[in-house]
């Protein structure tokens, strides 16, 4: 009997394969340390305890054939990160790590055999940092790449739920920056529009077009919008996932061509280019790709699959975020 079973998870990337005895201690520390005048800064970091894992137990016999993939933590200009313990129970004979081309870090879980009583368990246990994010002093000076990284052009490309090719976007796109100077004033008007005019409500997801169209819709909704006004502009921009939240970033390059990504809280009050809450990011971007997954994923999920089993095992994908402070 196949078993497959998908479960919805926020987190977030790293590269290569290694076995689980290679997920030594490592330091990853982020951002430079620059205090250009045209970037952005970071101060007064929050400390966090954050597990990722899973437990997996058979129901009425054993089940073979265990794979599961983890998204993972990773160090971003505000956060960094240190993997401080993990383990693995008897059953597993393989926690590898996969890099996917979206800059998404996973663990890759083999697991050939669980007897009937027993429980397998893999945990990663990482000490984190979340910095606030103070906004560029002098703005007037970035400006909208003429050329950029592979990784950044990327946030220019159509997402499911983000259309910055429909008619409408990219209309109403123009007219909001018609009279703005700099670029940096160009993506405040998206932004202060956006806030002004699209309320946010409890609601399914609908997607950028519609949330433009009917003036309002979900939290996800309200972000997706001002991302895909920023990308009918060929502006670069993307969601940023964390806890029972998401806020939006856009990208704008210095005169030196040094690119930063900038924050802007699309629901709480107005934050535009920085951010104060640091909650730790479980993931950067809107629009992946997975082996185990033939759509396109607006984020990464975890990924279970169980080859032969008596009955659907009871399965626990573990996702802690403690703050420490």
């Amino acid at each position: 009997m196949a078993h497959l079973l998908q479960r919805r998870q926020i987190l977030a990337s790293a590269s290569g394969i290694s076995l689980l005895s290679s997920f030594g201690p490592l330091r990853l520390l982020a951002g430079d340390g620059s205090q250009l005048a045209s970037a952005p800064s970071y101060h007064a970091a929050l400390p966090y305890r954050w597990q990722a894992g899973l437990s997996i137990s058979p129901v009425n016999g054993p089940c073979e054939g265990v794979f599961a993939t983890l998204p993972l933590p990773q160090a971003w200009p505000e956060q960094s990160l240190e993997l401080v313990d993990r383990e693995a129970s008897r059953q597993v004979t393989a926690v590898r790590h996969r890099q996917l081309d979206s800059a998404v870090p996973q663990a890759l879980i083999t697991i050939p055999r669980i007897d009937a009583g027993d429980t397998a368990r893999v945990l990663m246990t990482y000490e984190v940092e979340v910095q606030a994010v103070r906004a560029p002093s002098d703005p007037a000076s970035l400006n909208v790449p003429m050329s950029m990284p592979a990784a950044v052009r990327r946030q220019l490309a159509t997402s499911p739920g983000i259309n910055p090719r429909a008619t409408a976007i990219r209309t109403r796109a123009s007219e909001l920056v018609a009279s703005a100077g700099n670029d940096w004033d160009r993506v405040a008007a998206l932004y202060d529009w956006v806030r002004d005019h699209v309320n946010c409500r409890d609601c399914e997801r609908q997607g950028s077009l519609l949330a433009l169209q009917k003036g309002w819709g979900n939290k996800e909704d309200v972000s997706s919008l001002f991302i895909a006004l920023c990308r009918a502009l060929r502006i670069p921009a993307r969601t940023v996932w964390v806890p029972d939240h998401n806020y939006a970033e856009f990208y704008l390059q210095t005169s030196a061509g040094k690119g930063h990504w900038f924050p802007c809280e699309m629901i709480a009050g107005r934050s535009f280019g920085e951010l104060s809450s640091r909650r730790p990011i479980l993931q950067r971007g809107d629009n992946f790709r997975v082996p185990e997954n033939k759509q396109t994923l607006r984020y990464v999920p975890e990924h279970l699959k169980v080859s032969r089993a008596l009955a659907q095992p009871q399965v626990k994908f573990i996702r802690e975020l403690t703050n420490v402070s």
